[in-house]
Formats: C-alpha cells, structure tokens, sequence
C-alpha cells in the first residue's frame, strides 16, 4: 500500500470519528512528509462542505432524507477536518522557515540549482527538502524522499580552511559528501546510491558504525526488510540512473518489481495474474516521455499487453 492510499484510509477513518490517537498521528506524519497531501485535505474540506450543505444537502433536507442527528454529525465531521487543516498548516508554515521543499509530480522530472550553486535533478514522484540556515550553519544538508541525482559544488569555509560538508539525508542512510556527482534513490524503505564521479561516505540508518566509502562506479543497495547490502561495481550512469539522460531502463529485473517502479514514476496501478508473467525477468530500455508514449513502448519493450481498465492497468502475455 503506498502513502496516499494510506492517507485516504486514514483520512476516512478520521472523518468517520474512528482514528485512534496512533491513527491521527500516524496521518499528520504522512501529510508533512509529503506535502502535496495537504492541498488534497484542502480540497477535502471544500467539497464536504459544499457536498454536505450546498444545494444537494438543502435538498435532502426538504425531501426528509436527513435528520438533526445525521446534520449534526455531517457538521462535526466537515469541522474536524478544517480543524485538521489549519492545525496542519501551521505546521508546515513553520517547516517553510527552515526549509525550501522541492516537489515533482509523477511522470515528472526537474532540474534544480540550490542556493549553494549545486545542481539537483529530481526524478518523478520525489521530494527534496534543502535547510535555509544553511550558511549559518556552516553545513550543507538536504532531505531526500525519492530519487535524485546530484552534482555537488565545492564550498571552501574561509574561516576554519576547509571544505563546507555536504550531506544527503533519506530514510536508512546518509551520503556525507564534499564535492562529487552521485544518485540517490529510497522509495518503499529501500535505498540505492551510485557514485559517478568523487567521493563519498555512506552511512546506514546514520550509524557511523556501519558506513561505507564508495569509488566512482560503485552501486550499493540496501533492503531495509532483509538489511541486507549489495554492492556492485564499474556502473555507469546509463545502467545505474538511465533515468538521468531520459531512459527508463532495467537489466535482469523481474516484472513484478518492474512493475513497483513503474508505479513509483507514474503513479499508476497495475494487476497481472499470470505468476510465471511476474516472475520474468526482463532487460528493457524505453524512453522516459508521458505515461501513455512510455506505456505504447513498454508493450513491444516487454512483450506484453497493457489493458486499461479505469484508473488500474492490467498486464497479460502477450499470445
């Protein structure tokens, strides 16, 4: 289940007066970690009110559908959520002031300067939250949900001679960094980091006991279920984050986790009922356009067919 399938179960348990106090605060950590969230409860909010009270509710109550009881009710809960949402809000005003937060949507990327002058590219369905103290601070640090592929500027601290830190924070690990260009990615508690050029140390799960440096062509991933890490060496940009040069590319993976992927960039779900389908394993390279350009690719890429039905995509064997 990803979080904003989880937000909405939430969201309608919140509004139905059933959270439990882990529920609420489990649903506001969800909302702060992901921003775009929030305008969704906004709009929640909107359409209750006009849902509950404009026009159609005016209607049920002439027709008798309603009672004091059932307004009542309605009432509270429209006025729980608006509650919710200016507590929220406050919130994420006071994140603002520490940080700039940079956004894509799915089947979205975006090129970024930081205020330091490095560069950030930021992969579809990712979040980047950068700490405006920064010079203050005497340290570079940017928060990471996502995949993102950094070239990071040199900064030399005049006063104490030497270089100012640069580190990339996401969950289960930290890249401390100088000056390099490397890939990040850490979606459904797993990471991967992939070092271009430079140097850099990484941390997992911020321990400094457990810390590797990596050389340029190194690859290492962690599955934070297993905690297992797998290294591999003498990648390349177009094999480890073909993303970057606008290619979607897996080697040797399995349909299933292609499909995971897949549903991380463009947000989209997919069904297939064939096990030995899923169990396949494939090496596909197709451009990284729109969803319905990359779709038409997918389909002679995998040889498979792709079968919309509503908003769910249903993959089968191509016979």
């Amino acid at each position: 289940m990803n979080y904003q399938e989880k937000f909405k179960i939430l969201l309608k348990r919140y509004k139905n007066g059933d959270s439990s106090r882990l529920e609420y605060e489990e649903m506001i950590a969800i909302i702060r970690d992901h921003p775009s969230l929030y305008k969704e409860l906004e709009d929640s909010v909107d359409h209750d009110w006009l849902t509950e009270f404009n026009g159609v509710g005016e209607v049920k109550i002439k027709k008798g559908f309603w009672t004091s009881k059932s307004i009542a009710v309605a009432l509270a809960s429209a006025a729980a959520v608006a509650v919710l949402v200016l507590a929220i809000g406050w919130g994420m005003k006071s994140d603002q002031n520490l940080y700039i937060v940079y956004q894509t949507n799915y089947g979205e990327t975006q090129e970024i300067v930081l205020p330091d002058g490095s560069q950030l590219t930021l992969n579809a369905n990712s979040t980047a939250k950068w700490m405006k103290d920064w010079e203050k601070e005497n340290r570079r640090e940017i928060e990471l949900e996502g995949e993102a592929y950094f070239d990071i500027v040199h900064i030399d601290d005049e006063a104490e001679g030497k270089a100012i830190p640069f580190d990339v924070v996401a969950e289960h690990i930290r890249v401390n960094v100088l000056g390099t260009a490397f890939n990040v990615q850490s979606r459904r508690g797993d990471a991967k980091v992939f070092l271009e050029r430079g140097k850099v140390k990484l941390n997992l799960d911020n321990n400094e006991n457990t810390s590797l440096v990596l050389k340029p062509g190194d690859q290492v991933s962690f599955d934070s279920e297993t905690e297992e890490i797998a290294q591999s060496v003498n990648e390349t940009l177009n094999s480890a984050a073909a993303w970057k040069n606008g290619v979607i590319s897996f080697r040797g993976e399995k349909l299933k986790d292609i499909l995971v992927s897949l549903s991380d960039i463009f947000g989209k779900e997919f069904i297939c009922e064939e096990n030995d389908l899923l169990e396949k394993s494939m090496d596909i390279g197709v451009p990284y356009m729109n969803w319905e350009a990359t779709m038409e690719s997918l389909k002679l890429s995998m040889n498979v067919n792709i079968e919309s039905i509503g908003e769910t995509y249903k993959i089968s064997s191509n016979k």
